[in-house]
């Protein structure tokens, strides 16, 4: 079943106030091309809109209004978090669902004929031509610079890193990454050691602009409501080395949200 929480954050715009302080001048020059292709003809923003069930620019007075605007004070209103800004103008040009579990509940959350993709990294239950990965994958971990010594290839075994080699799941995520500016969102994902590697590939990779965990919210035994937000931040923070990157990509608490409402 396909929860309207879940599926509404998948797909919703960029904010400016989640983006890193590095990543400004970047994320300003997305908001000006996005604006001068519509407000100069160079784009009417269909193929755009279609890929998120929305109506065509031409049914849009919204957008027609915000060009109206010069490009200055549309910059301004972006960064400025103002209301009422066309979400068409803040709409990533990608999306690509990363799954590391191996069912595929992710796949309902595609919308139809968008083009976006599901890139199971660790396997399909079922599927002979992606089978499940199982393992260990932290190559940033001393133990493993111990295991790789011992030249026995027993001990590789279920060593993710290496089983991503049977199949093109992680070149394909590899392509995607390089290809552009991107953000990540985290639901549902620990981000605990046994991925270490590979989310510290995709966390302080020079095109990540931003990392935002959405977290988990419970009732304690008082009836008071807790979550996981500082948890799942204290994992972030092992999937880098530069401490500095990390204060500046993850987006700070204040500005995410659980990724199931209370009452959801």
């Amino acid at each position: 079943m396909v929860k309207g929480c879940i599926d509404k954050a998948i797909y919703e715009p960029f904010a400016a106030r989640d983006m890193s302080v590095e990543s400004n001048e970047v994320f300003r020059e997305f908001i000006i091309q996005r604006f001068e292709r519509v407000r100069n003809n160079i784009d009417n923003g269909d193929s755009l809109l279609r890929k998120y069930n929305k109506e065509p620019l031409h049914c849009r007075s919204d957008i027609e209004m915000e060009i109206q605007k010069s490009p200055l004070d549309h910059i301004k209103d972006v960064f400025a978090g103002a209301d009422g800004i066309p979400d068409y103008f803040l709409l990533p040009d990608q999306i690509l669902l990363l799954n590391f579990n191996y069912t595929t509940t992710a796949d309902l959350y595609l919308n139809k004929n968008s083009g976006f993709e599901v890139n199971h990294i660790h396997g399909t239950l079922g599927d002979d031509l992606n089978h499940i990965i199982f393992g260990y994958g932290d190559e940033m971990d001393d133990d493993y610079k111990t295991i790789s010594k011992l030249n026995n290839n027993d001990y590789l075994t279920n060593i993710k890193s290496i089983r991503y080699l049977e199949t093109d799941k992680y070149r394909k995520l590899l392509r995607f990454i390089n290809s552009d500016y991107y953000q990540i969102y985290i639901m549902g994902h620990s981000c605990g050691n046994s991925d270490r590697t590979l989310l510290n590939t995709l966390f302080e990779h020079p095109k990540c602009v931003s990392i935002k965990p959405f977290y988990y919210q419970w009732q304690d035994e008082r009836g008071e409501w807790q979550d996981n937000y500082i948890e799942i931040i204290q994992n972030i923070s092992r999937n880098f080395n530069s401490m500095q990157t990390m204060r500046d990509r993850v987006v700070n608490k204040e500005f995410c949200r659980p990724l199931v409402p209370k009452n959801n």
